[in-house]
């Protein structure tokens, strides 16, 4: 049976269904919306009285017995009403806005004059631009937030009656505790106190430490692995030195020898953690090498020998904590009494060493030539200055010259000193010294009087004689001389055109390989020395241009990168052996000046197949083919040198291998 009803607020008439009897129920009016309790009884006639509820009051104000109206004045029924939807409609929590959309605005406030206004809905999400300041702004977008059917497992009505039974908690309200709950319970985990920095940096430092351990023990692994193949590889070459019973040609074979020894001596000078012993093996193999030299013919690879001989001495020299260690030698004998030498103990030095090997050049029954010496104290020079030891080179001069030859020599000191230091106080005292010895007998020479003219104040006596100007023919004293002092002063291009000019092709291309020499560059000499070489050669001018002074250019068109120019001076070369070392210092000096050992082939360092042509130029060309490429990372095994011929070419292969490792693991 239904309820009839009005809101007691706004006198809006519901028929309700009877279950909702004394159940709360809320105006469906939009602008009432107040609750009021259902409360109301049938009567027989199917009417019943309208309960009424007084505005905020709780209790029913008790209804009027009906009065039966005359038949004419009957009032008709209420319309009829959807109970379920008017209950659904009363109990939802948010009433859907049934204003059009044309017609609903979104209020909008300005964020920087909080100036307030209102914009059409359908600008939702755009740039609006506030009517007071112009400050833009976006319009909010309005969400629309579905309907909850409380009678599909909703929450329900907020002011729904739930009953709940006491101490009893359902799965649905259960929820997390806080962290500061569970610690204010004593339940949470402890509150540690922050870490200090060292143990964060201690935490960050220690593994980069370990790592860094890891990476050095790995290093120094491959390293004294390394050092092991190379010293196993070395005693392999020195087992295998050609003997007695040697096919080389006899004149070769003790060159063969000594040019091995002086690998060995080498190999053991640079090493840097060796003892005592290997120390003396070293100076072993070096007096070694001058015995098999000293026994030797005269001939062109013996005097180039002796001049590498000299220059791998130098490894032997370092400073004093390696001569502490026994590592190295000191470059120069000790003053006297400053210290005290063992009982029956030899003590040795750099100089010392030198000066042995400077008298077997010397010797007057086979002195090696004399460009060869000028060639040696130049290099010396040159190598010594880099050490800071220049002053050796001129105590030098006395043994490795004798007294007419000593005013060229010291003038070639000190212009590979000046080059070197670029400092005239250096070399002045060297001028004034020998300047004071001049005579009938010791003329100065031309390179002597160009270092003089290079010096801030010239000594008197080195005078320069005027160049006649032009491009004629010159004297070869004033070619060496002005060519020298242009070097000097850097005027290289001056240098080279004045050694270009006509004369004697002995003159001009010695002083265009001094050029090159002492050049950065010195691919412009060279090319200008080919030019003359081939003018030369089709003048078939015999005889007129020396074997060695070829060598040196060969060597520096290696050092240029010109392999055309090579074989240019190689055949105007009249000697095989000499040949054959031009072809060895042409490749040995590419290698050396290219920027990253690459790997070459083989056919760069050809031997005859005929084994009466073989040739020390030809051993020592292959040994500095084997230490490129091993300093290069060729993958060549020690094996893989035996096809080069055992107890002639082998050896040198192995030792060049050997000494390319140590040139690898010393980068």
């Amino acid at each position: 049976m239904a309820i009839d009803i009005q809101c007691p607020a706004c006198q809006k008439p519901y028929r309700l269904k009877d279950d909702l009897a004394g159940k709360r129920v809320t105006c469906g009016n939009p602008d009432c919306r107040k609750p009021f309790l259902v409360e109301a009884k049938p009567i027989k006639n199917g009417t019943a009285p309208v309960a009424a509820l007084k505005p905020g009051s709780t209790k029913p104000v008790a209804a009027k017995p009906a009065v039966k109206a005359p038949a004419k004045l009957a009032v008709p029924p209420p319309p009829v009403v959807d109970a379920d939807a008017m209950a659904l409609a009363m109990f939802s929590e948010e009433q859907e806005d049934t204003t059009p959309v044309d017609q609903r605005t979104i209020a909008m406030k300005c964020e920087a004059c909080e100036h307030l206004w209102t914009e059409p809905w359908s600008r939702q999400g755009k740039n609006v631009l506030c009517p007071e300041c112009r400050h833009r702004t976006k319009v909010p977008e309005q969400k629309k937030k579905e309907k909850e059917d409380w009678r599909k497992g909703g929450t329900g009505p907020s002011m729904a009656k739930r009953e709940q039974l006491e101490g009893v908690v359902a799965s649905g309200d259960a929820g997390f505790v806080s962290g500061q709950s569970l610690r204010e319970a004593g339940l949470g985990r402890p509150e540690l106190e922050p870490r200090p920095l060292w143990q964060k940096v201690f935490v960050v430092a220690f593994p980069l430490a370990l790592i860094g351990l890891i990476a050095l023990a790995v290093m120094t692994f491959n390293r004294q692995r390394g050092d092991s193949k190379e010293i196993e590889t070395m005693k392999l070459a020195m087992e295998d030195v050609p003997g007695a019973d040697t096919t080389l040609p006899p004149s070769e074979a003790p060159l063969f020898r000594a040019a091995l020894s002086i690998s060995a001596g080498e190999y053991a000078a640079r090493r840097d953690k060796k003892d005592e012993k290997e120390l003396q093996e070293g100076l072993n193999h070096f007096a070694k090498a001058r015995q098999e030299l000293e026994a030797a013919s005269p001939s062109m690879g013996r005097d180039m020998l002796f001049l590498e001989l000299a220059m791998a001495q130098l490894a032997l020299g370092g400073d004093d904590d390696k001569v502490k260690e026994n590592q190295r030698i000191r470059f120069a004998p000790q003053p006297v009494g400053a210290t005290r030498a063992k009982i029956n103990q030899k003590t040795y030095d750099v100089q010392g060493e030198l000066k042995q090997t400077l008298t077997s050049m010397r010797d007057d029954a086979k002195p090696v030539a004399l460009e060869a010496r000028l060639q040696t104290i130049r290099r010396l020079t040159r190598e010594l200055a880099k050490s800071q030891h220049a002053d050796i080179a001129e105590k030098l001069i006395p043994v490795l010259f004798n007294e007419a030859e000593q005013v060229e020599a010291t003038a070639q000191v000190g212009i590979e000193l000046l080059k070197a230091t670029n400092d005239p106080a250096k070399v002045d005292d060297l001028v004034k010294g020998i300047v004071q010895t001049l005579g009938a007998g010791r003329p100065a020479t031309g390179s002597l009087i160009a270092l003089g003219q290079s010096l801030p104040t010239p000594p008197p006596a080195l005078k320069a004689p005027t160049l006649p100007p032009g491009t004629g023919p010159v004297d070869e004293g004033l070619r060496t001389l002005h060519s020298t002092l242009f070097v000097l002063k850097n005027s290289l291009q001056e240098a080279i055109d004045l050694a270009k000019r006509p004369g004697r092709s002995d003159g001009r291309l010695k002083a265009l390989a001094l050029i090159a020499e002492l050049s950065a560059e010195p691919g412009p000499a060279v090319q200008a020395a080919a030019d003359i070489v081939n003018t030369d050669g089709k003048k078939k001018e015999a005889g007129t241009i020396p074997d060695f002074t070829l060598i040196r250019l060969a060597a520096q068109a290696g050092r240029a990168n010109q392999p055309d120019k090579l074989e240019t001076f190689t055949k105007a070369i009249s000697k095989d052996d000499a040949r054959a070392w031009a072809k060895a210092d042409f490749l040995r000096q590419q290698f050396l000046a290219a920027p990253t050992p690459k790997v070459a082939e083989e056919s760069a360092a050809e031997i005859p197949s005929d084994a009466r042509e073989h040739k020390l130029g030809h051993a020592w060309a292959r040994l500095a083919l084997a230490r490129n490429n091993s300093a290069a990372g060729d993958k060549k095994t020690v094996d893989g040198f035996d096809r080069w011929g055992k107890g002639t070419y082998r050896p040198f292969g192995l030792a060049g291998y050997a000494l390319g490792l140590q040139d690898r693991n010393t980068r």
